[in-house]
């Protein structure tokens, strides 16, 4: 079970180098919003 937590916390470090506004920058350009259903980019 702790190699599960150890690579949770790895995946958030790298998704929190992420800046915020770009992501919906991305989700508007490459047009994600009309393909997902059940939750926003």
């Amino acid at each position: 079970m702790e190699t599960a937590r150890h690579q949770f916390s790895i995946l958030k470090q790298i998704c929190e180098l992420i800046p915020g506004h770009l992501v919906p920058k991305l989700a508007r350009e490459h047009g994600v919003e009309e393909k997902c259903r059940t939750f926003d980019p």
